[in-house]
């Protein structure tokens, strides 16, 4: 969560109010839970190196796509495989 909103905050994306808890709807089985993020807190950072087709490089970078976000959520989203 908190990798999320720096990386709006720094892109300068929007960021949506949080929703109340009453309005979501939850399907059987499924919870919410209230979560509370401190965006002053430091995180560091790794380089990490990446190799990629050329053409899919020039594409990319045409459509001006962070490179560092998409692999961001794509690990994000690996991890949460592992969790289920």
């Amino acid at each position: 969560m908190i990798l999320t909103l720096n990386g709006r905050i720094k892109d300068k994306e929007y960021i949506p109010e949080p929703t109340d808890l009453k309005n979501i709807l939850l399907a059987e089985k499924q919870y919410s839970s209230l979560v509370e993020v401190s965006v002053r807190t430091k995180i560091k950072y790794d380089k990490k190196t990446l190799t990629i087709p050329h053409e899919i490089n020039v594409q990319a970078e045409k459509a001006g796509i962070n490179f560092s976000r998409v692999l961001h959520q794509a690990v994000l989203e690996e991890l949460e495989k592992d969790l289920v």
